[in-house]
């Protein structure tokens, strides 16, 4: 079932002590998997760790954040997880002796029920249609104190949480005192550092967002062209 790249990664999870304090949440926590990979170290997992203590994003979110991953390892790291829980699931299931079994009916129910345990993870990932990469800010904008850019980002969020989601909003340099940002019904208002807008409840498949953004420049922002200055990540409730 298992390559030998997998396989060796499998072991090295085995041979990790489960008190160590990298270890995550469970034997086959994206952060050990990607050390056994030697795709992070355990140095950049610790910070990354550390940092999502503080922020609540996912673990994958703060390794590509701090430049210690690409998109592309993270998701082999999510696949690789995936396909190792499924391995551990079924080895779990052979090795039961069928002397310990005491009906069909029984065991049937178990294994169900263990099966269920390893599949249902909530989850939340944003489509992105269309996002402004820039903000050219002129003298105009300088005298008037803002900005306004019509529809900047086009997106849907796919999620199987019953829940609902959380979108972030991270702030990239120091170009506003606040944002107010318009699309999700009513206005809202975010500060200096970003924020978090919630989106309760199950939303309908495909439901696209269109946000436009008025942006209070900050006294000392200069003209001139600029990265645009919102990082948007969503996660499930």
């Amino acid at each position: 079932m298992l390559t030998r790249r997998e396989r060796n990664v499998n072991l090295d999870l085995h041979r990790q002590p489960q008190g160590d304090k990298n270890a995550g949440a469970g034997q086959y926590a994206l952060g050990r998997i990607l050390v056994a990979d030697g795709q992070i170290t355990p140095e950049q997992l610790e910070c990354a760790l550390r940092r999502q203590a503080a922020s609540g994003l996912r673990l994958g979110e703060e390794l590509i954040q701090a430049g210690h991953a690409s998109r592309s390892q993270v998701d082999g790291g999510l696949q690789m997880q995936r396909k190792l829980l499924a391995y551990a699931l079924v080895a779990a299931v052979a090795l039961v002796p069928l002397a310990v079994i005491s009906n069909a009916a029984e065991a049937a129910q178990k294994i169900a029920a263990l099966a269920v345990s390893a599949t249902v993870v909530a989850s939340a990932r944003v489509r992105m249609d269309y996002q402004a990469t820039e903000l050219k800010i002129g003298l105009a904008d300088i005298a008037r104190g803002y900005i306004e850019i019509p529809v900047a980002s086009r997106f849907s969020v796919r999620t199987n949480s019953r829940a609902g989601y959380l979108m972030q909003f991270h702030p990239v340099g120091n170009l506003f005192e606040s944002v107010q940002v318009k699309g999700l019904g009513e206005l809202v208002q975010l500060g200096h550092d970003g924020g978090a807008i919630v989106q309760r409840g199950t939303q309908p498949p495909g439901l696209t967002h269109e946000l436009s953004f008025r942006f209070t420049l900050s006294s000392d922002t200069q003209p001139g062209l600029y990265p645009w200055p919102l990082l948007l990540t969503v996660r499930p409730l």
